[in-house]
C-alpha cells in the first residue's frame, strides 16, 4: 500500500473505481485522480427466466437461493458472516439455501445470477464490486452491507436494501 501511495505522487494521472478509492489515496495524488466504475457486459448480463436459468443448471424450480460470491479464499468477502445471516433467514424461510459462485465457468455466471433469487454482498472492503452492477443488470435483488460504492449503485433501485454488518440485520433483509 505504501508504495501504491508513493508511485501515486508521481503519476501524472490515475484512475480509480470509486470515490472511496479515491479518498484512500494520500491528498497530494486526488487532484490528479477520475473515478470510472467498472461497466458490465449488457448482452452477457441480462434477464432471463430463473424456471430456464434453474433448467439449465439442473437445481430445482421451487426452492429459494441466495447467491455469495466468493469463497474461503477471500476473507475480506465474510463468508462467515453471509453464512450467519443466511441461518438468520432460515428462521423464516427454513428451505432457503446459499450458492457459492467461484470456480464457475465466466460464461455460465449470468445464469447463476438468473437462477437465484438474490445476491448477498458482505464485504469488509472493495472498490465498486461488480457483482451488484451484473445483478442489477439481470435484475436481481440485492442485499449488502456499506463498502465501496453500493450506496450509490443502488440509490433508487427497488427491491435492494443495504444493511449493518449484523447477521441479524441481514437475515431479516435476505427474508
Amino acid at each position: 500500500i505504501l508504495f501504491s501511495q508513493i508511485s501515486a505522487i508521481f503519476a501524472d494521472g490515475i484512475v480509480t473505481v470509486s470515490k472511496e478509492l479515491r479518498e484512500a489515496l494520500w491528498p497530494i495524488s486526488r487532484n490528479k485522480t477520475e473515478v470510472i466504475p467498472d461497466g458490465v457486459d449488457m448482452e452477457k448480463y441480462c434477464v432471463m427466466e430463473r424456471e430456464e436459468a434453474r433448467q439449465r443448471l439442473g437445481w430445482p424450480l421451487e426452492k429459494p437461493f441466495v447467491l455469495f460470491c466468493n469463497s474461503h479464499s477471500q476473507p475480506v468477502k465474510r463468508l462467515d458472516l453471509a453464512l450467519l445471516a443466511i441461518k438468520e433467514a432460515q428462521k423464516y424461510i427454513p428451505e432457503l439455501d446459499i450458492k457459492l459462485l467461484y470456480n464457475i465457468d465466466p460464461d455460465e455466471t449470468p445464469i447463476w445470477f438468473n437462477a437465484v433469487d438474490l445476491l448477498l454482498v458482505t464485504s469488509d472492503q472493495e472498490g465498486s464490486p461488480n457483482v451488484v452492477k451484473e445483478a442489477m443488470a439481470c435484475n436481481l435483488p440485492v442485499v449488502t452491507v456499506e463498502c465501496g460504492d453500493v450506496r450509490e449503485r443502488l440509490k433508487g433501485v427497488d427491491n435492494c436494501v443495504i444493511v449493518d454488518r449484523d447477521p441479524r440485520e441481514l437475515g431479516s433483509a435476505i427474508a
